[in-house]
């Protein structure tokens, strides 16, 4: 709850300055890094409900969860349209203030307690340090360095598209249609939600997630190659719209290693 009061607290501050005194790198830089500093405390915390959000076992409950983001995702871009109509503070003012509605619901959640004795075993177990507990981990579930090595290849490959090689075709093959790029995000993220949501529906279908998620991912490299020869706006579009639905990879697997 702290961490995300900051954040709306950041976004609304910057959206200030931004408006009285124009962009200043030095300014955005330090937005970024202390709005990065509470993210990273924030989204592990809000991560941890995900598991137990429902009784349905660790998959089908990230598949949840997952098919949730991609629909505010999608609602969060189509509130972009809106920018030129809210300018840059108001952009800023009403992202803050959803996050500050986030910390209502948050507030919901009942608090759990832990007996003394969890907590000293804690303290104890912290003393040994951070990074040889990680180790040690990694060691004692090898499963979970599978996930982990997945998911850098994630963030190395799959990740980039949609902030690089996308909008970097748009620009170069369709400059006229840079005022509507909303609709290229808008259509990635109609591929992510549909994706989740079947995927969840047949969950217990997917016996071995791990190898879906690769086999996805597979998907993902040969039909980015698409952008190659992509030479119309609506059939990019669809082509996004398309990699959007190899989103679903991420949660296949998420949920498992959480729950390790």
């Amino acid at each position: 709850m702290i961490s995300t009061g900051l954040f709306a607290a950041i976004l609304i501050i910057y959206g200030i300055v931004d408006y009285e005194y124009g962009y200043i790198a030095e300014f955005f830089v330090f937005y970024c890094v202390f709005a990065g500093i509470v993210s990273a405390i924030s989204n592990p915390s809000i991560d941890t409900f995900i598991l137990k959000a429902t009784p349905s076992n660790p998959q089908q409950n990230s598949l949840m969860a997952a098919t949730t983001h991609n629909v505010e995702k999608l609602l969060g871009t189509f509130t972009s349209l809106t920018l030129p109509i809210l300018s840059s503070i108001g952009g800023f003012f009403f992202n803050g203030a959803i996050m500050a509605v986030s910390i209502f619901f948050l507030a919901q959640h009942k608090l759990q307690t832990f007996d003394r004795f969890q907590a000293s075993q804690s303290t104890r177990s912290l003393q040994f340090g951070m990074i040889p507990r990680v180790i040690n981990h990694y060691k004692t579930c090898p499963e979970n360095f599978d996930i982990l090595l997945s998911s850098a290849m994630l963030g190395m490959f799959i990740v980039p598209t949609g902030y690089i090689l996308a909008p970097l075709v748009l620009r170069e093959r369709f400059p006229e249609y840079g005022d509507i790029m909303a609709f290229m995000n808008i259509s990635s993220w109609i591929g992510a939600v549909v994706a989740t949501a079947m995927a969840q529906r047949f969950s217990r279908l997917i016996a071995r997630p791990g190898k879906t998620a690769l086999w996805l991912w597979m998907g993902f490299s040969a039909v980015l190659l698409m952008l190659i020869f992509v030479d119309h706006f609506p059939l990019l579009c669809l082509i996004v719209m398309v990699l959007g639905v190899f989103r679903v990879g991420k949660p296949l697997v998420y949920g498992k290693y959480m729950h390790n």
